[in-house]
């Protein structure tokens, strides 16, 4: 073929138009081809509005039913997550935000900053809630778009203890897992976002739910 692959750096060259480019990791390719190519990655929501811990117990099974088809990477925006408990370090997608914000290729990839454990990969939230509050719009649609949708895993799940501060968090979403809460409580708590969502005029954003 016309692919050189050199052992030596662990890296292969590619003939792309007019010139030879070389790449070293799946995320380089797509960053290459992204305009020619179909991306793939599936974004899940899963909303738990009564219990954080709970929804990301949720993400985990629904996880590991993914993870039956290809990879799968799990992001918390749980404000107190129980995720990995003392193998976090305090990285994870703060420090996504800061390098790819500062054009810092090293390190501006999901993949840099994820931990794996029970065959699920897992990108930890942030450091504190008012990191989060401190992105745009913009930053996030390109998380969606550079970070998400150009990564390496089949399925992305994303697990939220509140409404975002951008309900497009939501609509970019292919889905959206829902516990309204086993406490009592449930049937009040979809009753209050179907009066909001009519009017908000976003009825189209329930046919994405899927309950549990």
């Amino acid at each position: 073929t016309d692919t050189n692959y050199d052992y030596y750096c662990d890296r292969c060259s590619i003939p792309y138009g007019d010139n030879v480019v070389f790449i070293s990791t799946y995320e380089d390719l797509l960053e290459i081809l992204a305009e020619e190519i179909r991306l793939k990655t599936e974004v899940i929501g899963v909303y738990g509005p009564s219990n954080g811990q709970e929804a990301e117990k949720l993400a985990k099974e629904i996880g590991r039913t993914y993870a039956e088809n290809g990879e799968v990477l799990i992001v918390t925006l749980v404000e107190f997550s129980t995720f990995l408990g003392e193998k976090l370090d305090g990285n994870g997608i703060g420090e996504w935000f800061y390098y790819y914000s500062q054009q810092i290729k090293e390190k501006n990839r999901l993949s840099d900053w994820v931990i794996t454990e029970e065959k699920l990969n897992f990108l930890p939230g942030f450091r504190t809630v008012y990191d989060r509050r401190g992105l745009t719009l913009d930053d996030w649609q390109n998380f969606f778009k550079e970070g998400l949708r150009k990564s390496r895993y089949q399925t992305v799940i994303l697990v939220f203890d509140r409404m975002p501060e951008y309900l497009e968090l939501f609509i970019w979403c292919d889905s959206i897992y829902v516990d309204w809460g086993r406490d009592g409580y449930g049937n009040l708590r979809k009753q209050r976002f179907e009066k909001m969502a009519s009017y908000m005029d976003i009825q189209e954003l329930m046919k994405k739910f899927i309950e549990q």
